[in-house]
C-alpha cells in the first residue's frame, strides 16, 4: 500500500433514540462520528444530555464525548477492500446454550473465515459447535488460550504501573501447586503495591503445553511474562520457536514491550538454523516456512511515546503479522504515519482496569478506529476501562460487554 495524504478530519456528533435491552422505550445518547476530508472544528461544547424516562419518573444521563481531530488518511479503494475481507470477532454473537441447531450456526456465520467459524463449521454435532464457540470466550477476549514457557518480568514504562501479571503472579507464588514456577518473582512494597523483581523463569516442562492440543488454538504468548526478557536466553527462545513451527495448526501472538531485543533476535540470520536444528526433537514437519506464519509478532504501546518509540522496531521485524497493543491506553496515540505503510496488520485498544486503574477518554478509542478503518487496518477493540464503565454505568466493570457500548466503538475485527 502507498503513502496516503492526510487530512484533518470533522467529527460530528448527533444524537439519537435507541431501545434498552429491555426492550422498553428507554432514550439512550449515541454518538455518531462523521468524519470528512476539511479542517477539525472543536465540538467540546456540544452537550450530550439525555433523558431517561421510568413512568413518572425523570433521570438524567451525561455520556462521555466522542472528539476525534487526529489526522484521517484518505480512504484509497485497497484499502476499502481489505477492510471489507476482515472478518469479525464472532465470539460476540456466541449463542448460550448446548441446546442449538447447528443450521443456525451455518447461517450466523456465513461467509465468515475467521479460524473459530472454520472450527464450527467442522463441528459434526452442536454440542461440539458450542464448545468452539465457547473457547473464545476468555478474559482475554482476543485470544483463546494462554501458554506461558516464561514467568516473571520488570517494569520498563508506564503502561506496566498497574501490571495484572503482577498481582496474579503474588497470588499464585503462595498456592501450592503454582508456587515452584512464581516464588521470588514479585514482592510486595511498603505501600502495599505489588512489583516484579526482575526474576524471570524459563520453564522446559511448558514448552509442551501446544504439542498435546491438538485442535486448533490460538495463543498468547507470555501472558505472564516477555518472551524477549533479557533475561530469556536466545537459546530457549528457540526452543519457543521450534515448537511453534511443529504447531503449525496453532496460531501463537507474541507481544513484547522490548521490541529490540526481538528485532536482534529475529535479524539474525543464524536464529532460523538454529530453530531449525531443534525441531526434530519436539516433532515431525514436511516443510517450515521462515518466518513463521502462524507467530504473530506484536509490541505494547500505551503513549504517544511508546508509539513513537517501539512501532518503528516492530516495523522492522520479520513476520506474518505485525500487532500493536494500545491497552491500556492511558493517552492520545496518532497511528497514521506508522499505519501508511501497511507494515502493521492489526491494533488491539483497551482500557486500563482494576483498583488504581488510570481514565481512557473515550474519544482516544474513538481516533484509533477512525485511523485504523482510513488505513485499512483491522482493529480489536478489547475493553473501555474501569473508569468509562463507571462513568457510563456500565453492568461489566472492565468495561468489556461490547453490546453496552456506543455502536461506533464495537469493533472486533482480526488481521487476514
Amino acid at each position: 500500500m502507498g503513502t496516503n495524504k492526510f487530512s484533518q478530519p470533522k467529527v460530528a456528533v448527533k444524537k439519537k433514540d435507541i431501545l434498552n435491552h429491555s426492550g422498553q422505550n428507554t432514550k439512550e445518547s449515541v454518538i455518531e462520528v462523521v468524519v470528512k476530508t476539511e479542517s477539525a472544528q472543536s465540538v467540546n461544547d456540544l452537550k450530550k444530555d439525555d433523558t431517561n424516562e421510568v413512568g413518572n419518573e425523570t433521570e438524567t444521563k451525561e455520556f462521555p464525548k466522542v472528539v476525534s481531530n487526529a489526522k484521517e488518511p484518505s480512504f484509497n479503494q485497497e484499502g476499502l477492500d481489505r477492510r471489507q475481507r476482515l472478518s469479525e470477532h464472532p465470539a460476540e454473537q456466541v449463542v448460550k446454550g448446548i441446546m442449538l441447531r447447528k443450521s443456525l450456526l451455518f447461517k450466523e456465520f456465513q461467509g465468515d473465515d475467521s479460524i473459530l467459524s472454520r472450527q464450527i463449521k467442522r463441528a459434526k454435532t452442536a454440542k461440539a459447535a458450542v464448545k468452539f464457540m465457547r473457547r473464545r470466550i476468555t478474559k482475554i477476549q482476543w485470544t483463546e488460550d494462554t501458554w506461558n514457557p516464561t514467568t516473571g518480568c520488570t517494569e520498563v514504562s508506564a503502561g506496566c504501573r498497574e501490571c495484572y501479571a503482577a498481582k496474579l503472579a503474588f497470588r499464585l507464588s503462595g498456592m501450592r501447586n503454582t508456587k515452584k514456577d512464581y516464588k521470588g518473582l514479585t514482592k510486595k512494597l511498603p505501600n502495599g503495591k505489588i512489583v516484579w523483581t526482575g526474576i524471570v523463569n524459563s520453564l522446559v516442562d511448558r514448552l509442551q503445553k501446544p504439542l498435546k492440543k491438538k485442535n486448533p488454538t490460538i495463543y498468547f504468548v507470555n501472558s505472564m511474562s516477555d518472551l524477549f526478557h533479557k533475561e530469556v536466553a536466545f537459546e530457549f527462545i528457540d526452543r519457543v520457536f521450534a515448537v511453534m513451527a511443529v504447531c503449525s495448526r496453532h496460531t501463537f501472538q507474541i507481544l513484547t514491550k522490548r521490541p529490540e531485543r526481538m528485532l536482534e533476535y529475529l535479524s539474525d540470520p543464524e536464529t532460523q538454523k538454529r530453530v531449525m536444528d531443534l525441531i526434530p526433537e519436539y516433532g515431525e514437519v514436511t516443510s517450515v516456512e521462515w518466518p513463521l506464519r502462524n507467530a504473530w509478532l506484536g509490541t505494547s504501546c500505551e503513549n504517544q511515546k511508546a508509539a513513537d518509540e517501539r512501532i518503528p522496531l516492530l516495523a522492522q521485524v520479520p513476520a506474518a503479522v505485525r500487532f500493536l497493543s494500545c491497552e491500556p491506553l492511558i493517552g492520545k496515540i496518532d497511528l497514521y504515519h506508522h499505519l501508511a505503510d501497511s507494515q502493521i496488520h492489526w491494533v488491539i485498544i483497551g482500557g486500563e482496569s482494576g483498583s488504581n486503574h488510570r481514565p481512557m477518554d473515550i474519544n482516544w478509542a474513538a481516533s484509533i478506529i477512525a485511523q485504523c478503518k482510513g488505513a485499512g487496518v483491522a482493529v480489536f477493540n478489547k475493553q473501555l476501562g474501569s473508569s468509562l464503565a463507571k462513568e457510563m454505568k456500565l453492568k461489566d466493570h472492565k468495561g468489556g460487554d461490547i453490546s453496552e457500548w456506543l455502536e461506533e466503538l464495537q469493533v472486533r475485527e482480526f488481521p487476514e
